[in-house]
């Protein structure tokens, strides 16, 4: 005779015998998890009920239901457009692995004999979207029969770092559910083209005043300083004029268009352009703001191609990463 042990069967209930309280049963349909954590990763019941190919009255039927049980609303519903509540957000955070290990294992239990195309998910910072590229392209060499999704994690709405393999970010408030560990920290440079320090010759930082500066106008840091080396001052900056970008790759693009000078350009970003003259850092050995990355792991358990996907991926970091050490202060983005 087959039995299953419950973790609750040796924790006296005091309700035995009675009926299990409606609530609570409704709250264990995962069904209804799993579509409120599709409307969260789209942004939309539009969207996750096509995904799901379902009527979108069934979509926020489910997510009411829910609701109800609860005593508080989940969603925020707009007329083309639904996000999780701040509540939404913290019962989903703790709720979806076991929603994701569960549909994992449904996938796991159902696989036909052949094996399926897999996709893997992948989640990294704006800056790094570029190097990620090019070893999923290296990747895909060794193993054409892997599909990929990458996205930009520069959003800090949870349904951006759902139900992803790998996730990799400056910022733990875009850190997704899942085990996290410590990739190391990668320092930022001010530069400039030489087309622009043609036209604004750089002395001095105090030359900055009569320039424009080009930024992330979201670091998490309320002055932007010139950081030395140990036992060395570090220097306030002050300018004429600002131009704020909210990502690292715009940030590159407009420093080498000549639109003024980058602070807090990230040298893995623009090594190639300081190597052929493209860039000219400046006020070396100075830096701007560090990074410092984490990567975090899906919560269902990584194994086959997706391990041989994480060991790539984590042997490239190592490889393009291993020689960068800053005496900056790191700091995150917004």
């Amino acid at each position: 005779m087959f039995t299953l042990k419950s973790k609750t069967d040796n924790v006296k209930n005091a309700n035995e015998g009675k009926p299990m309280d409606r609530k609570i049963k409704k709250l264990e349909n995962l069904d209804y998890w799993f579509t409120l954590s599709r409307v969260a990763a789209l942004g939309s019941m539009n969207k996750a009920a096509e995904e799901l190919n379902i009527d979108v009255s069934s979509v926020s039927n489910k997510i009411r239901v829910l609701e109800k049980a609860l005593g508080y609303e989940l969603v925020e519903r707009k007329s083309h457009s639904s996000f999780l509540t701040a509540q939404g957000e913290s019962v989903l955070k703790a709720i979806f692995p076991l929603v994701e290990e569960f549909t994992y294992t449904l996938n796991q239990i159902c696989r036909e004999d052949k094996e399926p195309r897999q996709t893997i998910k992948v989640n990294v910072s704006n800056g790094l979207l570029e190097l990620v590229i090019c070893w999923i392209n290296q990747f895909s060499q060794l193993y054409p029969d892997v599909d990929f999704e990458l996205t930009d994690n520069k959003s800090e709405d949870l349904g951006h770092q759902l139900g992803f393999d790998i996730a990799v970010f400056a910022n733990f408030s875009q850190r997704p559910p899942g085990e996290c560990r410590d990739l190391g920290v990668a320092p930022t440079y001010m530069a400039a083209s030489k087309e622009y320090l043609s036209k604004h010759p750089i002395r001095s930082p105090e030359d900055l005043k009569r320039c424009r500066i080009v930024s992330c106008y979201n670091w998490n840091c309320g002055q932007r300083f010139l950081y030395g080396p140990h036992g060395t001052e570090n220097i306030p900056l002050s300018w004429g004029s600002f131009f704020g970008l909210d990502n690292s790759t715009s940030l590159l693009y407009a420093v080498k268009k000549g639109l003024g000078i980058g602070w807090g350009v990230p040298v893995y970003m623009c090594q190639e352009d300081f190597n052929n003259g493209t860039l000219v850092r400046l006020f070396e050995p100075y830096e701007s703001a560090g990074f410092h990355f984490y990567m975090a792991v899906g919560t269902h358990r990584l194994s086959g191609i997706r391990k041989e996907f994480l060991d790539f991926f984590l042997s490239s970091w190592k490889r393009e990463f291993k020689g960068y050490k800053t005496h900056a202060p790191c700091y995150a983005l917004r």
